[in-house]
């Protein structure tokens, strides 16, 4: 690969990532149109990130711009849940669509393979964090199906990660409840419970991911 370099300064702490132009261009959209601009940044080859993006999860799409893929520390993340969605987020951000999908992935993981954690407000803050970031225009309504066809079907088109957070919370509904964090997530985000809803209601089929 060639030493060409990218530097991108991130968070408060001005933590500078230097990363191969080839690879940060093939990984994002948003920087591979930085690269090319023929802009103050693309001339000295540096971008500084400073609007709400922790240096540590930009670590992550530093990682999948080499790897497709990101690892962390289990013992850092006790519910991961909440990182995958800051990964999700950020890569939307990014326009990166392969770190997206595997934000959504191991989500999906952690989801289907593992019951709450004892950290109840940690999940209410992914539920929040989701809502508050993701654009998604077709709230409270079914998502199609993965052999769907859109606009031929009954589903409309939803955000993944949206749609794995109410799943996961109606199929756990019954001890998520107990937890006095439960009303304010209701409270804070209609949208939430609005999704919510189509997965507690009998008949609906199951989600797929």
């Amino acid at each position: 690969m060639s030493s060409d370099f990218f530097t991108i300064v991130v968070g408060d702490e001005k933590r500078e990532f230097n990363i191969h132009t080839k690879a940060l261009c093939a990984a994002s959209i948003y920087f591979n149109n930085i690269v090319n601009s023929g802009m103050y940044e693309s001339q000295n080859k540096i971008v500084t990130l400073d609007d709400g993006i922790e240096a540590d999860t930009f670590a992550l799409f530093a990682q999948h711009c080499y790897m497709q893929d990101y690892i962390y520390n289990d013992e850092d993340h006790p519910e991961p849940l909440y990182l995958h969605a800051k990964v999700y987020i950020l890569a939307e951000r990014l326009q990166c669509m392969g770190l997206k999908t595997t934000a959504l992935h191991k989500a999906s993981h952690r989801c289907f393979t593992s019951a709450p954690s004892s950290n109840s407000e940690k999940m209410a803050e992914t539920i929040l964090l989701i809502y508050s970031h993701t654009h998604d225009v077709n709230t409270g309504q079914f998502p199609v199906g993965p052999g769907d066809k859109w606009p031929d079907c009954e589903g409309a088109v939803r955000d993944g990660f949206r749609m794995l957070l109410a799943k996961y919370w109606a199929t756990h509904l019954h001890e998520l409840r107990k937890k006095k964090v439960v009303p304010l997530t209701y409270e804070e985000c209609p949208e939430f419970m609005a999704d919510l809803i189509l997965f507690v209601n009998p008949g609906n089929p199951p989600l797929m991911i």
